[in-house]
């Protein structure tokens, strides 16, 4: 769930900036539809696990269908450097000098690193609510609960 809300806020904000400067609200770009099939495969997965009972089965399902999805995450990433588009080609390089200027380059890479840290805080908040949630039955959750209660 937090990949597919990223995902669709990076789509929609990238439509609300490409409005004015391509004219349009969507073009059927390498990047943008490389984007979407991603955004449609967070969302096969959440709702392939939605759709068992047994949730160790669902888990396995979807862990298949995520790993079949991983294929998208190169094709994201070189889109603009494979086909032709409205996109810039890469500007951000590792092996070279990137062509950003250094005065948007580095506020850049500090919001990258900013988000990345946020994710992984919202993921582990993930982790530990589904690991209380999935052993909510057992003495240590019920003693952590009381616990909580009693501050």
């Amino acid at each position: 769930p937090i990949g597919a809300v990223i995902t669709f806020i990076a789509l929609l904000t990238g439509a609300a900036w490409g409005k004015p400067i391509w004219g349009t609200w969507w073009v059927w770009d390498a990047r943008l539809t490389s984007e979407l099939v991603l955004l449609f495969l967070y969302l096969g997965v959440i709702s392939l696990y939605a759709s068992f009972e047994d949730k160790v089965l669902a888990a396995r399902a979807s862990g298949i269908l995520a790993i079949v999805g991983v294929i998208n995450i190169p094709i994201i990433k070189y889109s603009v450097d494979w086909w032709s588009s409205l996109h810039q080609p890469s500007t951000i390089r590792i092996t070279e000098k990137s062509t950003m200027s250094t005065d948007m380059l580095y506020p850049l890479l500090i919001n990258i690193v900013g988000f990345g840290m946020m994710i992984g805080a919202i993921t582990l908040i993930r982790y530990r609510t589904e690991i209380l949630a999935r052993n909510g039955m057992r003495p240590w959750v019920r003693d952590l609960a009381t616990a909580e209660e009693a501050k």
